[in-house]
């Protein structure tokens, strides 16, 4: 069943070939062809039955005729060329022996491909072919149920390993020349803690997700491009498609005005605001530039002078008393 975990080389599905009844029995001319066929497998398997015979007994003769050249060598009664050619010659029948063995092998197992009839005589059809798990994983999806007649080149299943994945983070492309993409960046929640595999995350190193080389890709809609960060994924258990956030280190350090997350309201038009203290029991709505959230942090491009007081604690109830509705 999809979501089920599998082993490399496990049983999966079993395929049945289906085989017209006409098919199961050979017409009389492929009959004919079919006994032609196998009359010249015959000849030709005798032949080279021969042959490995024949190298057999020319070895035997050629061993023999080696050894006493080899022993009249030591005794310095032959000579060192008649020592040479016999050995020469042995090799070549050896040769010639492995080839025809060879020859032997090839032509039997035609021949058994020829017959598909079982010890009875009865023509037997294809048998049905057992497809087995590629790589360990989950199975994400199954195209078949049982019964069903599938055709040739039909994706039947999938399955994924998810120990290493792929995290695709789209970034604003002003934003590109001031990131170390080739450096390593950290998995945070989308609340921007820490990510760990660890029950105990405050006593565990962040998980680490490396950078990778991938085809460019980037969205014109948003003006973002894509970079692309492996990530060992055994512990963290991180889904297809699902949202994370990551920390990719800057190429430099600047000053920015910081105000709690809290304390920013957004209009029906996406423009932020913070409400700033003018006098005592007094406060007044102040536009803002939000460049990035990091946790309980705004980072801000442009705000109120560093030092001001805003409100954090109430600021959605001063947003509903002053356009007339409520928190």
């Amino acid at each position: 069943m999809p979501g089920s975990k599998v082993a490399a080389a496990e049983s999966l599905l079993i395929l049945k070939p289906m085989l017209s009844p006409e098919r199961d029995v050979p017409t009389p001319a492929e009959q004919v062809q079919m006994t032609g066929a196998k009359a010249n497998l015959m000849t030709a398997l005798v032949t080279a039955q021969g042959e490995v015979q024949r190298s057999i007994s020319e070895i035997e003769g050629l061993t023999i005729a080696r050894d006493r050249a080899e022993k009249l060598l030591a005794d310095r009664a032959g000579s060192r060329r008649a020592f040479d050619d016999a050995d020469a010659q042995l090799n070549i029948a050896n040769s010639v022996l492995a080839a025809a063995k060879q020859r032997e092998k090839e032509l039997n197992a035609l021949l058994k491909s020829l017959d598909t009839s079982n010890e009875t005589g009865v023509s037997e059809p294809a048998s049905p072919l057992t497809l087995t798990a590629p790589i360990g994983g989950i199975v994400r999806s199954i195209n078949v149920s049982e019964g069903q007649t599938v055709a040739t080149g039909a994706p039947l299943f999938e399955v994924v390993n998810l120990d290493t994945i792929w995290i695709r983070v789209p970034v604003y492309v002003d934003l590109l020349t001031t990131l170390k993409s080739d450096q390593d960046a950290n998995l945070v929640s989308l609340g921007g803690k820490s990510l760990s595999s660890s029950a105990n995350q405050s006593n565990s190193s962040p998980t680490v997700a490396k950078p990778i080389a991938a085809p460019p890709t980037a969205d014109a809609a948003s003006s973002s491009a894509d970079l692309y960060y492996e990530v060992d994924n055994r512990e963290i258990g991180l889904r297809p498609g699902q949202r994370i956030g990551v920390d990719v280190p800057m190429t430099s350090i600047t000053e920015a005005l910081v105000v709690p997350t809290a304390a920013v309201l957004y209009d029906i038009y996406g423009g932020t605001w913070v409400y700033v203290e003018a006098d005592e029991s007094k406060y007044m709505r102040h536009r803002v530039l939000l460049e990035w959230v990091d946790g309980d942090d705004a980072i801000l491009s442009d705000g109120p002078a560093e030092g001001t007081k805003v409100v954090v604690d109430g600021a959605a109830e001063l947003f509903g008393t002053e356009f007339g509705a409520g928190k």
